[in-house]
């Protein structure tokens, strides 16, 4: 069984929910559709670099992908409001992006993290977990370890 990590696949979920709005917002207005697009890619890119990453990094990251969230929310309301999108193209975004906030909030809070969920690239398989706090869990990873690497 694979290890999810939960707010990264709702993060991907939401971006992809996104697309046909941020396809309409850059026809209308180039700028702020670039801007969106970048803030929200930058959600999930964030979560992932952060799942990887251990400590006051891992948070800096998480910080990150929450405020690029607030961002790109933020960025969607001045489309709305500037008559760029309709409230009903929005769709499946909306709940996702309710859903993402508050997994977010609880990343960023001290402690919030929890014991290690996500299938880090950046880790070997059977090595125990040291991001997480969670002693004896263990990492699965798809991607083989560097050879230069000596494992003990």
């Amino acid at each position: 069984m694979t290890n999810r990590f939960h707010a990264h696949d709702i993060a991907l979920e939401w971006a992809a929910a996104l697309g046909p709005a941020l396809r309409r917002i850059a026809q209308r207005d180039p700028n702020l559709g670039r801007q969106m697009r970048r803030a929200v890619a930058s959600v999930p890119l964030n979560l992932a670099e952060g799942a990887c990453r251990a400590g006051k990094d891992r948070m800096h990251h998480y910080r990150i992908a929450a405020g690029s969230a607030a961002e790109a929310q933020s960025g969607l309301r001045l489309a709305l409001g500037w008559g760029h999108l309709e409230a009903g193209e929005l769709g499946s975004a909306e709940a996702l992006a309710d859903r993402l906030r508050a997994m977010l909030w609880r990343l960023t809070q001290p402690g919030g993290e929890g014991p290690c969920s996500f299938t880090c690239p950046c880790t070997v398989d059977r090595v125990p977990c040291t991001v997480g706090r969670v002693p004896g869990s263990v990492f699965r990873s798809r991607v083989p370890w560097p050879s230069t690497v000596v494992r003990g």
